[in-house]
Formats: structure tokens, C-alpha cells, sequence
């Protein structure tokens, strides 16, 4: 019996690090595309289902590795706060869907290439 069959996929997720220390990840731009969508952490982490607490923390985690501002915060006040993101943030963004496009080719890549094996 073989464990590999036609139905075997080739997956993986990635990450982005800055000195040896986790900078990026498929989480992180997912809370900045809601931040963006909806101009507030708070908001952003209510629908991942998050503290905004932690959200706050990642969005300081990942300006201070940007070492530019990927978010900026608005204090509350009469109308409420909210924050946005920058123009870096966004190619930031970007940057991670390329790349993470670049990921699933060669994913793919290898799973036609382990047909090569002839187990599948």
C-alpha cells in the first residue's frame, strides 16, 4: 500500500523574518487588509476573532521590524479613533501576496515533480 496517491498535495505556509525574528505571516497581513478595510484595529480584530490587545501588539510589532510606520493610529476622542495604513503598508502587503503567489507555484512544482518517483 502506498501513502502517496493522485490525490497527494503539496502545501506549506511562509513567513517573512527581519533579524531572525518572525516579521510576517498570512495572520498579520490578513489583520492590515482589515485595518485598511475598515479603518480601525478594533474592528479588525473583532472579525479575526482577537483581543484588540493583541492586534494593537502585532501592529507595534511589525512597525517597529518596518522600521516605518506600516499603521498609523488615530487617538479616540468625540468621534472615536481609528487607524490606517500607509502607503509602506501597503506595499508590504503587496509584497506578501506576490510572494506568497511565487510560494504556490512552487508548490505545485513539486508535487508534478513527484510523479518523477512513480509512487503516485
Amino acid at each position: 500500500m502506498t501513502y502517496l496517491d493522485k490525490n497527494t498535495k503539496v502545501e506549506g505556509r511562509f513567513w517573512l523574518n527581519i533579524e531572525n525574528q518572525h516579521f510576517l505571516a498570512e495572520g498579520k497581513v490578513k489583520l492590515l487588509e482589515l485595518i485598511d478595510e475598515l479603518g480601525s484595529i478594533s474592528q479588525a480584530a473583532k472579525k479575526l476573532k482577537m483581543s484588540y490587545k493583541a492586534a494593537w501588539e502585532m501592529v507595534e510589532r511589525i512597525n517597529r521590524f518596518a522600521g516605518k510606520d506600516v499603521v498609523i493610529k488615530e487617538k479616540g476622542g468625540r468621534g472615536g479613533g481609528g487607524a490606517y495604513v500607509t502607503d509602506t503598508g501597503k506595499k508590504i502587503i503587496q509584497l506578501f501576496k506576490d510572494i506568497e503567489v511565487e510560494h504556490k507555484k512552487w508548490c505545485e512544482k513539486i508535487e508534478s515533480d513527484l510523479k518523477k518517483y512513480e509512487i503516485l
